[in-house]
């Protein structure tokens, strides 16, 4: 299995909280999910596999699965990004919530915005109150009056304590096993305290004992949770505001959200990445998913699905710089300035391997592609065949079949 290491939330390529990205050619058991996250390390990991036109996403933290983790959101959304191209991808989450998100290449690297699940927030019992103030020193003077506490929630749930002080935020601590027992009590995922700056800026501190993390650098789910309740209690912000978080332990991440009117709507939080250290090849398993350019007959997509292979489509492309020629088969042959359309699909490299088992003498070459739909410019792979292929009578069958298939996926003429 094929981990990628990607900050979220950074400020001008540095801190921002680690999240690991595997995308995988179908479900995984837990077990091995948890494993994997273990070995890590990081507070969370999302694994990914196709389903449909979708993706089906599952988060672990190192001792536990998390129902929704906004940082790794973004690490996906920039690893989709880098991998198939810029666009808008839709999530599945493990609880069958549905979340998309957007993806942009900036000067710096990706970054990445989702709109979160739906919100909801209600007071804090007075009990669990009175618990979390002694875990962390606190008492009642310590807090800000205009924010009560409270639960919140935007795909899991976070307690919130808001504190009237930035340098009692700074001073936070708690009893790491007493923190991971209330937390696995209540089914909490961060606790998210907080010190308002203003009405649009705010502090964080994220608590994640059940994670197996004394704390998280940066919790895009507890920004949108909070976003929620901002909205929940008419707080004067506009219907955004920003978070500053991790600054307190060396790793300042940035988190911007917005929102609408609608109570209990969702939330967009959005924020930019950078990539971490090499990808972690954990447990064996498959090489990664390729991007890969189709020029041939193998634009049919659903005809390679329907022999077996894991393939995952994502519409007509354009190769730059390279135009197809016909003769006893089709040949993307180099040229510059020109642009040949054929189908941009991912599949695992094995499988690759496996189409193009019996054509020994088809090479991979890199291609740039670029696309007439939401993904692109990617950088992906093609198969370059001998050019004796277009040498010799043509095959009018092929020729036939091939500009059929062109009509079929709204490609046009070969020009």
């Amino acid at each position: 299995m094929i981990v990628h290491r990607i900050s979220a939330f950074t400020q001008g390529g540095a801190g921002g909280n680690p999240a690991g990205v595997a995308l995988l050619d179908g479900p995984a058991a837990a077990a091995d999910m948890l494993r994997t996250a273990a070995e890590v390390g990081y507070s969370e990991t999302a694994f990914l596999c196709p389903e449909g036109d979708s993706w089906r996403i599952r988060y672990f933290a190192p001792e536990t699965e998390i129902p929704f983790c906004g940082h790794a959101t973004i690490a996906t959304g920039a690893h989709l990004g880098a991998t198939f191209g810029a666009g808008v991808y839709r999530l599945i989450l493990a609880g069958g919530d549905t979340v998309e998100v957007e993806t942009a290449a900036t000067t710096d690297g990706w970054s990445a915005a989702f709109r979160s699940p739906p919100t909801w927030s209600r007071a804090m019992p007075p009990g669990l109150l009175a618990e979390l103030l002694a875990l962390f020193g606190l008492d009642d003077d310590d807090l800000d009056p205009r924010l009560p506490p409270a639960l919140i929630h935007a795909g899991a749930t976070h307690p919130l304590i808001a504190l009237r002080r930035r340098d009692r935020l700074s001073q936070l601590g708690y009893a790491f096993d007493r923190g991971r027992a209330i937390q696995q009590r209540d089914g909490f995922a961060t606790i998210h305290v907080v010190h308002s700056e203003t009405p649009v800026l705010f502090h964080a501190r994220d608590p994640f004992a059940v994670g197996g993390v004394y704390e998280d650098p940066a919790t895009g789910a507890a920004a949108a949770a909070l976003g929620g309740y901002l909205r929940d209690i008419s707080w004067p912000c506009d219907g955004a505001f920003e978070t500053i978080q991790g600054a307190d332990f060396g790793r300042p991440s940035r988190i911007a959200a917005s929102f609408g009117p609608e109570r209990g709507s969702a939330v967009r939080v959005s924020g930019e990445t950078a990539p971490l250290s090499p990808p972690l090849k954990t447990g064996g398993g498959e090489d990664g998913w390729l991007p890969v350019f189709f020029y041939r007959l193998h634009m049919d997509i659903p005809a390679l699905s329907a022999r077996g292979l894991r393939c995952v489509s994502a519409g007509p492309a354009l190769a730059a710089d390279h135009r197809v020629v016909l003769g006893a088969k089709a040949v993307l042959a180099p040229e510059p300035g020109a642009r040949s359309p054929g189908v941009l699909a991912f599949l695992p490299r094995s499988d690759l391997a496996a189409l193009y088992a019996d054509l020994p003498d088809y090479t991979e070459r890199p291609v740039t592609v670029t696309g007439p739909g939401q993904h692109g410019p990617v950088d992906a792979v093609t198969m370059i065949g001998p050019d004796a292929a277009t040498q010799g009578a043509g095959n009018d069958d092929y020729v036939r079949r091939y500009h059929a298939l062109f009509a079929q996926l709204g490609l046009g003429a070969l020009g």
